[in-house]
């Protein structure tokens, strides 16, 4: 934002990466109790979609809301976050979609 000081920066990007962060584990929880069933061979590329998607939602939601629209702040505050969840679904897919 233009003529906003430093701390007020990063205070609006903490606020959009929780927002993001906290908006996307029920999408994702409920993507990841969908698709436990369905019994996927590449388990930690299902988990890294499943994040994905939830985050993805949650980051267009947030981008709605946001009052900061510079492409910094987009790429360091709402994609990183997204890329971050994601990231963390590799893990979380072999662990929650194990082989029945």
């Amino acid at each position: 934002m233009p003529g906003s000081s430093g701390a007020q920066y990063f205070n609006l990007g903490f606020t959009c990466l929780s927002d993001i962060i906290l908006t996307s584990l029920p999408t994702s929880a409920v993507l990841f109790f969908l698709i436990r069933k369905a019994a996927p061979l590449k388990r930690d590329k299902v988990g890294f979609l499943v994040l994905l998607s939830g985050a993805a939602y949650a980051a267009l939601g947030v981008h709605f809301t946001c009052i900061d629209d510079s492409p910094l702040h987009i790429v360091m505050w709402h994609l990183l976050p997204v890329v971050i969840v994601a990231v963390i679904g590799i893990f979380l897919g072999r662990r929650v979609l194990r082989k029945i």
